[in-house]
């Protein structure tokens, strides 16, 4: 295929000449293109590469942004569609089209996802998630700080006397520790009393703000110390995971939210692996406990060839029967298999749980949303969800699983910028798990 760029002022814009890969009747779609020309405007040069080779493919023409900067960006008159860093789409012009929901709090802030699902959960107690979700304390110690306009307020002296709050002669540290008592209450509970926390806080990811505590002294220490994050959830640690080769991992699966809304779950999910053994007491190697890609990258243990896997490939059910954890190849595929399908219902209660939290959550027609959710196993092949991150990171798939994002890319594009009479079960690798105007979805 030749691609040929013709500069202008801003932009570069993509012209596709009459190449071979274009004209396949496999690569396009039969159904009509719902836009002419894309904005693409995505910081990471690997996910942009992979997205903008996706978009010609399917014959649409590209203008390409700068790839960086916090403003705005006014949609291109000559654009239709703004495939875009969510900080950079003009969500003030008069119909939006783009990449990304303008309100999806309720989802990517730790501590709402968890006030919201353990509230979907109070009325259904009957829902999938209620074994899905870790026992979660939700810490809120804005009134600790609020006077300190994001100053450091841990340079005051423990115990001295400073105003929080005007009249209010109660010091910061008292003040925290009022805010930390439901933490208290919960961790000095002589049932849980050998249990293991994480602590995380609520808006921060790639491996930030995340902690693994005994005692509660060791949270107040931390949120003193870390005032600058103002929202924190404690969830009970899942202290007997599933490994492979003897070593901690958890799934990273992709899904698309679409319009007002469909939601579509990519089949082709990642174990990521930690690079050091993991040992259930011992706490010394951080790095053994805490899978995220982004903290594994300090691990000298951690290599992609090693660490990074697609879930239910061979190589992954040949670790689960090494490893003694499947009697043989059709018992790992079978357990494999269920742990898919888990998710998918786990994701489908999910966006239920937020029908009518448009505060929150207010999915919007003509846009979609990539989602990047985190699942852990345990020994009992329980599957939990642990987070939901909007924009992931897909970086972090690697040079030998590239064709995972490929893959979700074009599907989201057939799916999502082309027209269609209904709303399509399967396209590529991706499944409908939830739809809002079907009761069922059989998958």
């Amino acid at each position: 295929m030749s691609l040929q760029l013709q500069p202008t002022i801003k932009f570069s814009v993509l012209n596709v000449a009459n190449g071979n890969e274009c004209q396949t009747e496999k690569s396009v779609p039969r159904a009509k293109r719902k836009y002419n020309r894309i904005y693409l405007d995505i910081d990471e040069p690997y996910t942009r590469s992979i997205i903008h080779h996706a978009l010609a493919s399917r014959h649409f023409l590209v203008t390409l942004g700068a790839g960086e900067g916090m403003e705005a960006v006014q949609l291109p008159v000559d654009c239709d569609f703004s495939w875009s860093e969510y900080e950079r789409i003009h969500w003030q012009q008069t119909h939006v089209r783009a990449s990304s929901y303008r309100i999806r709090k309720g989802l990517s802030r730790k501590a709402q996802l968890a006030l919201y699902l353990n509230r979907h959960v109070s009325k259904h107690p009957k829902s999938v998630l209620k074994n899905a979700i870790p026992e979660t304390v939700i810490l809120d110690t804005w009134a600790v700080w609020e006077n300190g306009s994001g100053a450091n307020m841990a340079e005051f002296v423990v115990g001295s006397s400073v105003s929080a709050s005007g009249s209010n002669n109660i010091n910061q540290r008292q003040l925290l520790e009022q805010c930390l008592e439901p933490a208290k209450l919960l961790m000095e509970s002589r049932l849980v009393e050998e249990a293991v926390w994480i602590l995380k806080g609520s808006t921060v990811n790639k491996g930030v703000g995340i902690y693994l505590v005994h005692v509660y002294e060791q949270i107040l220490d931390i949120c003193w110390s870390e005032s600058d994050i103002r929202e924190w959830v404690l969830q009970r640690y899942i202290a007997n995971p599933l490994t492979l080769r003897k070593r901690k991992f958890h799934i990273r699966a992709y899904i698309v939210a679409v319009g007002a809304l469909q939601v579509y779950f990519s089949n082709d999910c990642l174990a990521l692996m930690s690079g050091t053994a993991y040992r259930q007491n011992d706490f010394d190697q951080l790095t053994a406990h805490i899978t995220n890609t982004a903290y594994q990258e300090i691990d000298p243990n951690f290599s992609e060839k090693d660490c990074v896997h697609q879930w239910g490939s061979d190589a992954v059910l040949t670790m689960l029967m090494r490893d003694g954890t499947c009697q043989d190849i059709h018992d790992a595929r079978s357990r494999s298999d269920k742990v898919l399908l888990d998710m998918h219902a786990i994701v489908s209660e999910l966006f239920r749980a937020y029908e009518t939290e448009f505060g929150v959550f207010s999915p919007m027609e003509d846009c979609f949303e990539h989602f990047g959710l985190d699942f852990v196993i345990d020994t009992e092949w329980q599957v939990y969800l642990l987070e939901v991150n909007p924009g992931p990171d897909f970086k972090q798939t690697g040079k030998a699983l590239q064709s995972v994002v490929e893959n979700l890319m074009q599907s989201t594009i057939d799916v999502t910028l082309f027209e269609h009479s209904s709303p399509p079960l399967k396209m590529g690798s991706l499944t409908c798990v939830y739809d809002k105007k079907r009761k069922t979805i059989e998958t």
